[in-house]
């Protein structure tokens, strides 16, 4: 009995250095060797190929600020001592995922008997099991992180994970014991029940194709797994974004913003976010502080407080009074929580949000002039001001459209930056002239403004925000009419300001260079579909923003002809659609502003 405690306690004790030497550890030599390599071909090429790009590398993710961090060393610490625990305090629990496998396949041969022959050859079966073992793996992490965030009990365990405040591959097993637990029991179930079932149609067991050892689909994420943990921006692009979780999703889900709490909670397919609704797919490239967001992630970096304080914050949560019905929770995420806990057989555990923090509020209508002062001393010196318009939108959709589109937009961008307020939006544009009237101007509720009128509006607002302190003052409109003025307005007023170290600019980006149109063509939508105004494009926007303000009942093209003021076809529009393109807008108005701030 001694010897068996003493050989379990060496090689518990070696099991942090075997981690480097076995292709079943994440940070095995060859995966950190080849997510370094990814990472560095990938910035270079991004970065125009030159030599000065491996120079910004190197300083920016190769720096003692990352690696020499408090967190980084409190990581490294954790990775030793949890790699010794683990295997000694965790891993004897656990029921593994080929026993749970073996009793689902002998309680299927007991109800309705083997098969007198496999039901497919051994090929096609492999390959078949192949397939379903990932599927079932993945959606198995996924339920048990989304049970880690939206359990109270569990997130306060899952908490030491989201407290690191950089990121580096050994990031990954800065995860409590009972963390891990959840971790390992909830993919345990699932894909044991899928080889239960693989194995009792096949009338015996049948393997995975492996590759270093390890299931095919698991050792190819692997090559690029610990680059979720570090800081390199690597996206797979709009397409692939939507159906896999690359690294940029999963830094994503670290931010310490709220815009991205509980976000991109996936591992390998973005798939289960997309199904219920936390999928927050990357466009652009962005920066924001990682950790809890609360203020206290510089108190988790001791092995104290990694170990004892979720237990003690899990207790005083278990005193509460409990109120299960303080916060709704949405009907796809009781789905999805109701598969989790019962794989993790924790049905009765109360659920509601555990992250609560709201976004800080960025209209300046919603401020006193207090807390704008205070704003602007924080560092909050960009303002958007967003132009929109009251014009027809075809029989379908609401005159005010414009500035429906251009507020929600206006507020998620400033809110991604982090640094910017928003002014009101300025509701009035150009629509053409008045006598004899044109364009818009011909149907009833178009409210059009000349060009002069407008010109002075957007001199005064900027001057306002000026005298506010504001030195980014950035003009986002929504309508195409706005654009050669704003342009003109904004170039003026920067070389009159430059001496105050005032800059405005025009985010034209945002309206004519965002990548809509391509990306709806790709998508195997044709230029008449789209429209150029009021058509599916426009349309897909507002389902997204504001519902209401699109009558379904009129989307038939059949009822939008020319004379009704639709150039396009709306018919096919759809929120989901919209929310994608929104994103392409919102993310080109973001590139530009960060190219202005620099």
């Amino acid at each position: 009995m001694w010897d068996d405690l003493r050989m379990k306690i060496l090689v518990a004790g070696l099991s942090p250095l075997g981690q480097l030497m076995s292709s079943a550890g994440l940070i095995w030599w060859p995966y950190l060797l080849s997510a370094f390599v990814i990472a560095l071909v990938t910035y270079w090429l991004a970065h125009g190929r030159a030599t000065s790009a491996l120079r910004e590398f190197r300083r920016r993710f190769l720096s003692r600020q990352i690696w020499l961090h408090r967190s980084a060393r409190g990581d490294y610490a954790f990775y030793v001592v949890n790699g010794i625990l683990y295997p000694l305090m965790v891993t004897p629990v656990v029921l593994g995922g080929a026993t749970i496998g073996t009793m689902v396949q002998r309680g299927l041969d007991t109800a309705v008997g083997g098969p007198a022959d496999p039901v497919a050859n051994a090929v096609v079966l492999r390959l078949v099991f192949t397939i379903a073992f990932f599927i079932a793996y993945d959606f198995g992490r996924f339920v048990a992180h989304s049970l880690l965030h939206d359990v109270p009990l569990l997130w306060h365990f899952h908490k030491l994970h989201h407290s690191a405040e950089v990121l580096t591959p050994f990031t990954s097993y800065r995860i409590h014991p009972v963390d891990l637990f959840v971790m390992q029991i909830v993919p345990n179930a699932t894909t044991g029940v899928v080889s239960g079932i693989v194995w009792h149609a096949a009338g015996g067991q049948v393997g995975f194709y492996t590759f270093f050892g390890l299931h095919a689909g698991i050792a190819l994420f692997n090559m690029i797994g610990n680059l979720r943990h570090w800081q390199v921006w690597i996206s797979f692009g709009p397409v692939l974004n939507r159906w896999l979780i690359s690294p940029a999703h999963h830094q994503i889900h670290h931010s310490a913003e709220a815009r991205h709490f509980g976000t991109n909670r996936g591992f390998e397919l973005a798939i289960w976010d997309r199904m219920f609704g936390t999928l927050y797919v990357p466009v652009a490239e962005e920066r924001f502080a990682l950790g809890l967001g609360d203020g206290s992630d510089g108190t988790w970096h001791s092995l104290g407080a990694m170990y004892l304080r979720p237990f003690r914050d899990a207790i005083a949560e278990w005193r509460r009074r409990p109120r299960p019905a303080s916060v709704p929770v949405i009907a796809a995420r009781r789905r999805v929580l109701g598969l989790g806990l019962a794989g993790a057989g924790a049905a009765l555990l109360p659920i509601r949000p555990a992250e609560a923090a709201a976004a800080a509020p960025v209209f300046l209508e919603d401020l006193t002039w207090v807390e704008v002062r205070d704003a602007v001393a924080a560092g909050h010196r960009t303002v958007l001001v967003p132009t929109g318009g009251l014009e027809q939108n075809g029989p379908h959709m609401v005159l005010g459209k414009h500035n429906l589109l251009v507020r929600c937009t206006a507020g998620e961008i400033a809110t991604r930056l982090g640094n910017a307020l928003v002014a009101p939006v300025i509701p009035y544009v150009p629509e053409g002239r008045f006598d004899p009237p044109e364009g818009h101007l011909r149907f009833p509720g178009t409210v059009g403004v000349s060009e002069a009128t407008f010109d002075g509006v957007l001199r005064d607002t900027a001057a306002s925000l000026a005298l506010a302190g504001f030195t980014c003052i950035c003009f986002l409109g929504d309508h195409g009419g706005s654009q050669p003025t704003q342009e003109r307005v904004a170039a003026e007023l920067t070389a009159a300001w430059r001496r105050r170290g005032v800059r405005v600019a025009n985010l034209l980006n945002y309206y004519a260079a965002n990548g809509q149109e391509a990306w709806l063509k790709q998508e195997g939508y044709a230029a008449a579909e789209i429209g150029t105004h009021a058509g599916l494009l426009d349309t897909a926007e507002l389902l997204a923003v504001a519902p209401a303000g699109v009558r379904t009942a009129r989307l038939s093209s059949a009822d939008a002809p020319p004379a009704s003021g639709v150039a396009g076809d709306p018919s096919r529009a759809s929120a989901a659609l919209g929310r994608h393109l929104l994103e392409l807008k919102i993310g080109a108005a973001l590139a530009q502003i960060r190219n202005i701030q620099v």
